[in-house]
């Protein structure tokens, strides 16, 4: 579950960092792992890996990962994350390991991060609906136009998912 992870803004404002970070966490949890005999690894993606294109259907699947590049805004983050599953993917060859990804939709939860400007969609959106209401504010700003469609899973469902997932699937 390591990563360096931010909102939209965060990752559009320090993209080469979010790359870096990650691709060295990607690096060293799967070397280490394989150095000391781990016997499975389960990695999780993010939602972001998919392409941006309009070619893309929901509900997303696992086929549609390589159709195209991510959305430019975190094309760091996205494209690091999709070279874990590319590394797990050749560890899994080589060396014979029950390695798997995951790639859930957007979590939310109530420890996630609030922040206004570098927190994910849904906890941005409740504190900016919870001040609006504490200011007797009567509207929010909401970025984007509309038109981007989303899919979220509560963090809780995706931790019971990730324990089946590391118990029963290879």
């Amino acid at each position: 579950l390591a990563a360096k992870v931010g909102g939209v803004k965060a990752n559009t404002d320090f993209v080469g960092n979010f790359y870096d970070e990650n691709i060295s966490i990607n690096t060293n949890v799967l070397s280490v792992s394989i150095k000391y005999s781990i016997p499975k690894v389960v990695s999780i993606l993010s939602t972001c890996v998919y392409p941006d294109a309009e070619y893309v259907q929901y509900p997303l699947t696992e086929k549609q990962l390589h159709m195209g590049p991510p959305h430019v805004s975190n094309f760091g983050y996205a494209y690091a994350k999709r070279m874990l599953d590319v590394q797990t993917r050749a560890y899994r060859k080589q060396f014979n390991v029950d390695y798997v990804t995951v790639i859930p939709n957007n979590m939310f939860g109530e420890y996630d991060n609030f922040h206004l400007e570098n927190g994910h969609v849904i906890p941005s959106l409740i504190r900016k609906v919870w001040e609006a209401k504490i200011n007797a504010s009567e509207q929010i700003e909401v970025w984007g136009d509309g038109r981007p469609l989303r899919e979220f899973t509560y963090s809780e469902d995706i931790a019971k998912i990730l324990i089946k997932v590391a118990n029963e699937y290879s």
